[in-house]
């Protein structure tokens, strides 16, 4: 045999066994593979080889469909169990479906439509709310300056507006029948609002005492209310009072207001007022308040003849 012949011969088997040691480092990495992928999901590939077999069993295709149905409903089962439980509505979320449906109730008056409220009555009471509170009244020093006077006296408009004053002023005129439900309705529904993760409003205690101590202690205040029929001034004292109370209950009656002086203004002014349908709601309010408020004192209220009170 030549040399030639020989290298071919040689070559040859190289290239045999090359192709021998190939073949058997695949098949290892594929079955590594396989390893690895069950490793991955936790579980064994499903392959259509065991699908073909399951039917040759008798298995048929309507018992596979079950299953997979099974399966989907299962992890379906997962995803509820891992929500949390519906929460029953709350006195928060009746508050503000009923401050819904009354502002869907004047949507569909023809007086407020002459104003077109394209976003609705209730977007635009939230977008009032939050204008309001970026820009509130002088309560302190207000009578030092003249300039003040006048800036509070033309609070709302100034803020709002001529076409949200006036659409407020004929909402309040045409709806007065409801006005009491409504007001005490609105206090609840702030007040809730304020204590709720994701409010509807950003009202804070304090913005409402501000603009309660401005319509019982400044003249701007009480200028706004003189305007107004002596039902309505009354209300939107009695929920200023309110306001103010409670920041008191928290100790933020800031400016110092007398609240029992307050209370007995209110209750003899009550006695003059007509048409109250929640008298006796009102009665037991202040009654309550200035009867805390002076047992708070730690004693018994006696007002002096020139008006002044001390305790006794």
């Amino acid at each position: 045999m030549t040399g030639k012949k020989k290298l071919l011969i040689l070559i040859l088997a190289i290239i045999v066994v090359a192709f021998l040691a190939a073949l058997l480092l695949l098949s290892k990495s594929d079955g590594n593979n396989d390893g690895v992928k069950e490793e991955a999901t936790g579980e064994r590939p499903f392959h259509m080889a065991e699908i073909k077999e399951e039917l040759k069993q008798g298995t048929d295709e309507e018992d596979l469909v079950e299953k997979a149905e099974s399966n989907e409903k299962d992890g379906e089962n997962v995803v509820a169990a891992k929500r949390p439980p519906a929460v029953e509505s709350s006195e928060y979320e009746r508050c503000l479906m009923q401050v819904k449906e009354f502002c869907n109730y004047l949507d569909s008056r023809d007086y407020v439509k002459t104003y077109e409220v394209e976003e609705g009555t209730y977007l635009r009471m939230l977008a009032v709310i939050e204008r309001l509170m970026k820009k509130e009244p002088f309560v302190v020093a207000e009578t030092m300056d003249i300039r003040r006077i006048i800036s509070n006296i033309y609070h709302f408009y100034r803020v709002l507006g001529k076409e949200d004053v006036l659409l407020a002023a004929e909402i309040m005129r045409r709806e007065r029948e409801r006005l009491e439900d409504v007001m005490a309705l609105c206090h609840r529904w702030l007040i809730l609002d304020m204590q709720q993760e994701n409010p509807q409003t950003e009202v804070s205690i304090e913005e409402l005492y501000n603009y309660g101590a401005f319509f019982l202690s400044t003249l701007g205040g009480s200028s706004y209310l003189a305007r107004r029929d002596s039902r309505t001034s009354f209300l939107v004292r009695y929920y200023s009072l309110l306001f103010v109370d409670l920041a008191d209950r928290q100790t933020k009656n800031h400016y110092g207001l007398d609240i029992v002086q307050i209370v007995e203004r209110l209750s003899a002014d009550m006695e003059l007022i007509g048409g109250l349908e929640r008298r006796g709601e009102y009665q037991a309010g202040l009654k309550e308040i200035r009867e805390r408020l002076i047992k708070r004192q730690g004693g018994i209220d006696h007002p002096d003849s020139d008006g002044t009170r001390t305790w006794a």
